[in-house]
């Protein structure tokens, strides 16, 4: 996943959670569903009936537990439901930690997919018909130039590689 898909793509503590765990972060271990919410109580209530001071305060401890939302929070400071402002500082945070721990995708070039790409059929004719530059210059003639300065470099380049191995074959039957 890019970062910028992280940004657009996810939306929800589903989402946050499914990418935490995909890249092994542990941000969102203390955010529970509706499910391992429950799951955490019914592990844990022979344990708090036990630890109360009669059924009045196991009541009080159970009263507490935040119902009603889809997502929930466990920390020191007890159960919370997990609302949208909550997320929103759970995914900057997430965010921060996949930036310091190099987890993107490569971000692909979105330029190319503009880019217009031209056919071997294509032809000078059919490029100059295009609009001038305010210089003057057509995309055709634009498009010639940089081909015939590309070959240029090209040639020069071949031209300096064949003289260099001349002289290196040279300096090796010299020394030998």
């Amino acid at each position: 996943m890019t970062r910028q898909e992280f940004i657009d793509n996810v939306t929800c503590w589903s989402d946050l959670i499914t990418f935490c765990d995909d890249e092994g972060c542990d941000y969102c271990g203390d955010v529970y569903d509706e499910y391992s919410k429950d799951e955490y109580f019914d592990e844990r209530i022979v344990d708090m009936a036990r630890n109360a001071d009669g059924w009045s305060d196991l009541y009080r401890e159970l009263d507490d537990i935040p119902t009603g939302y889809d997502y929930y929070i466990y920390n020191d400071n007890g159960w919370f439901g997990a609302d949208d402002e909550y997320f929103d500082g759970y995914k900057d945070d997430v965010l921060d930690w996949a930036d310091d721990n190099d987890v993107w995708d490569e971000e692909d070039d979105e330029d190319y997919a503009d880019e217009e790409i031209f056919d071997d059929d294509d032809t000078d004719e059919d490029l100059e018909d295009d609009e001038q530059f305010e210089d003057g210059c057509s995309l055709g003639e634009l498009f010639t130039s940089c081909t015939s300065t590309l070959q240029t470099i090209k040639v020069t380049a071949e031209q300096e590689r064949k003289r260099e191995e001349l002289e290196f074959e040279q300096l090796i039957s010299s020394a030998v």
